[in-house]
């Protein structure tokens, strides 16, 4: 039989060259790239070895899981036996050699054996050759890549041809059973898996708290419609063509917007959009003369069902501030900024101008919220824990006055999810604050639950 010392360590190693491989993989797919192209560009040959791992990730990410999987596959061929073997030289140490030969042959201890020396081998492996190299990687991202990445390189080489072999076969087979080649590693998940990732990242310590919420407000973006960012019709500053520059003057000083939009006889007819910078070039009798229509710039009309994602790339290109959102009978919705769209991503915005707004959702009390009307419906969902039902509205006043089916007064109430929602403000042409309370279980819930169950099993 093998000398222990020398078994154990021939284990130890194939775990080190486990290890090896995950934390070049976990520090390949960590780094920061514009770190990488620091290092390249100051002369450092990890830094030139690193660029062109990352110019051909897949091949070096294949070449880690090859490492990974031969590693393993020979850890568990010679580890598993050799562990067997010595979890039966420690019985025969422990009853005496006799009883250990005859117990030896016995199938029960053949199959104990292999259950614990299996579970040994994947507890170490897993261990020792997975999650601490895995945190080590995250933690130290730049330092292992830099250790690893010339023994990774020569691998890579060597190996070059085998990975090419395996990738070419499986290819190969996907295209027997009708499926399309497998995606490269640089293929961007669907928008759930990298909000997974990003989650991942923040609790490891590789993102900040506030970077991983950036990021996932960025990939929330896409799903995000236009017209649930939007300032609805009803509460948007329009100024008419026919207006005075004074007038225009006048309302700069109440508002202090910077861009005003422009319309002919009815909002819905949106000719334009005024700047507050181009009253500068006016003054005296020019101020009552001429009229805002006259020094209008043209306006940008969006659908209320665009995502902001793509007019935030559209505003980009055009170098416009805002948009104009028309609904699907050519009327005004409202209208967006780009800061509404930033707003999203990073929060609120304010400036020296800006008063500070009650936020829209408020805690007053344990289980009892007081809620702007307002507020999207998602958010109040997520605020209050309970599911709110998507319909042909976006936001909580919306689903309200769908449940209410009609437009509700001031202390009407509504049971929904465990909660009461009481109309707190109103006017004639909809709610304005809400307040939503949890309800505490009755008798009469309970005996009402319980006649229902008693009348569904009979």
């Amino acid at each position: 039989m093998e000398s222990i010392p020398g078994s154990l360590g021939i284990i130890a190693l194939l775990i080190l060259v486990n290890a090896f491989f995950v934390t070049a993989e976990f520090s390949l797919v960590a780094i920061r790239r514009s770190r990488v192209e620091y290092l390249a560009e100051s002369g450092s040959w990890q830094g030139r070895l690193l660029k062109d791992a990352m110019a051909r990730l897949d091949a070096y990410i294949a070449t880690t899981q090859l490492g990974i999987t031969a590693t393993n596959l020979v850890l568990g061929a010679f580890g598993e036996p050799y562990v067997t073997r010595l979890i039966v030289t420690g019985i025969g140490a422990l009853f005496g050699q006799p009883q250990a030969a005859a117990a030896a042959e016995s199938s029960l201890l053949s199959s104990i054996s292999f259950v614990l020396s299996v579970v040994f081998i994947t507890f170490v492996t897993v261990l020792f050759g997975e999650l601490i190299p895995k945190g080590i990687a995250l933690q130290r991202t730049e330092q292992v890549a830099v250790f690893t990445i010339l023994p990774l390189n020569i691998f890579q080489r060597l190996t070059t041809p085998l990975v090419w072999l395996f990738n070419r076969s499986g290819n190969f087979f996907l295209r027997l059973m009708g499926l399309k080649e497998a995606p490269s590693h640089s293929m961007v998940g669907s928008a759930e898996e990298l909000k997974l990732i990003v989650e991942a990242s923040s609790k490891e310590g590789v993102l900040d708290e506030s970077e991983g919420e950036i990021i996932s407000q960025i990939l929330d973006l896409e799903e995000t419609l236009v017209r649930s960012i939007m300032v609805p019709r009803v509460e948007m500053v329009t100024i008419s063509a026919e207006a005075s520059l004074r007038d225009f003057w006048a309302m700069a000083r109440e508002h202090r917007y910077s861009r005003v939009p422009v319309y002919q006889e009815t909002i819905d007819n949106i000719i334009g959009v005024a700047y507050i910078k181009d009253l500068l070039e006016y003054s005296g009798p020019e101020l009552d003369s001429i009229k805002v229509g006259s020094i209008c710039h043209p306006a940008y009309f969006v659908p209320e069902t665009m995502g902001a994602r793509e007019l935030l790339r559209e505003m980009r290109r055009r170098k416009t501030h805002m948009a104009i959102v028309v609904d699907e009978f050519k009327g005004t919705a409202g209208l967006v900024t780009l800061e509404d769209i930033i707003e999203e991503i990073i929060g609120e915005i304010y400036d020296e101008s800006d008063e500070e707004e009650v936020a829209p959702v408020q805690q007053i009390a344990e289980g009892v919220y007081l809620l702007d009307a307002s507020v999207p419906l998602e958010e109040a969902s997520k605020k209050l824990g309970i599911e709110l039902p998507e319909g042909e509205y976006d936001t909580l006043s919306g689903f309200l006055m769908n449940e209410f089916g009609h437009i509700p007064e001031a202390g009407e109430k509504l049971e929904y999810g465990g909660y009461e929602f009481i109309v707190e403000t109103a006017d004639p042409r909809g709610i304005e604050r809400v307040r939503a309370q949890k309800r505490a279980p009755t008798p009469t819930d309970d005996e009402t639950l319980s006649e229902s169950v008693t009348s569904e099993e009979a």
